[in-house]
């Protein structure tokens, strides 16, 4: 029930509209966002608020003072800035001088591991809404991270490439395909590094760990493909039997690169079912060459 901006005492209008409703002597009370008599019990209606809605997102309606910044879950908390703390309160001289002992004392106590997982935490939550990764991921990746980083492995190394060593395996853990030009983009790094980081902990941390190392195959990487090359269902089921039939017949998928069969047995499926698509466009989205995907063709159609 609406009511004009005109009315200012709410409880007489209720009374008026609702009084065949309720008591005699009632006693109108706002109660969980209802306006309500405590001597029947009769809700009388809902309270209108006739406020223009707040937007808190505006400078003018938030006093950044009050916000509290976002910190590292790692490391000293303790901030100040001139004589002011962390909230732009004003402290005495006699606190300011201790709190500034205690800050000191704190940073000395910090070790290099902890200085080093600052950075590893903020790069991989970056990494992990950039390529859109599940929770569950990025807590394994951390998990072999930090195994890396307490028997020191990150000396000498980059910490990007540590962990990107270690998100490549996590994936390859939970048999979530990825091309590792996109891990190399996003972190930033070359090849040579990757392999350099590869080495150690392919060797020094995965086994301790207990880890099954999962090669990905070219039916998962079809999974990835077709939705990006925006395929539909049907043609994805024609390319992962194309596979099956070719490796029953004889098609080595050892020593091949699972993109690039996925890439071939989507683009003959794609004719297949009419939905076309160019090599080249198949090419870019499995980051293969055309020759390869060339090659790959001949070798499945002369099976199949």
């Amino acid at each position: 029930m609406a009511y004009s901006k005109r009315f200012k005492n709410y409880d007489d209008v209720f009374i008026k509209e609702r009084k065949e409703n309720c008591c005699t002597v009632p006693n109108i009370i706002s109660s969980n966002g209802y306006n309500v008599c405590t001597n029947c019990g009769t809700t009388q209606s809902k309270i209108i608020s006739y406020k223009p809605k707040m937007q808190p997102f505006l400078k003018t309606d938030v006093n950044p003072n009050n916000i509290e910044p976002v910190r590292s879950p790692i490391g000293p908390r303790t901030i100040f800035k001139g004589n002011l703390d962390g909230k732009g309160n004003y402290l005495s001289p006699k606190a300011l001088m201790h709190y500034k002992r205690l800050s000191k004392i704190n940073r000395g106590l910090v070790n290099g591991l902890e200085r080093n997982l600052w950075i590893a935490i903020a790069k991989l939550n970056q990494i992990k809404t950039q390529l859109n990764l599940p929770s569950y991921i990025a807590e394994d990746t951390f998990r072999i991270y930090i195994s890396a980083a307490k028997k020191k492995l990150t000396l000498g190394r980059t910490i990007d490439g540590i962990l990107c060593v270690s998100l490549y395996f996590a994936l390859k853990f939970y048999r979530k395909p990825i091309i590792i030009e996109e891990l190399l983009a996003a972190f930033q790094i070359s090849k040579k590094k990757f392999v350099y980081c590869y080495k150690v902990v392919v060797n020094n941390i995965i086994p301790n760990l207990n880890l099954s190392s999962h090669n990905f195959t070219p039916q998962e990487y079809i999974n990835k493909f077709y939705d990006e090359l925006d395929l539909s269902v049907n043609c994805r089921n024609i390319a992962i039997k194309v596979v099956e039939d070719s490796k029953r017949k004889g098609l080595i998928i050892s020593g091949r690169d699972p993109k690039g069969i996925a890439a071939a047995s989507l683009y003959i499926s794609s004719k297949k079912n009419n939905e076309s698509r160019t090599q080249k466009q198949i090419c870019k989205i499995a980051n293969v060459s055309e020759i390869t995907l060339r090659m790959r063709l001949k070798e499945i159609s002369s099976l199949i």
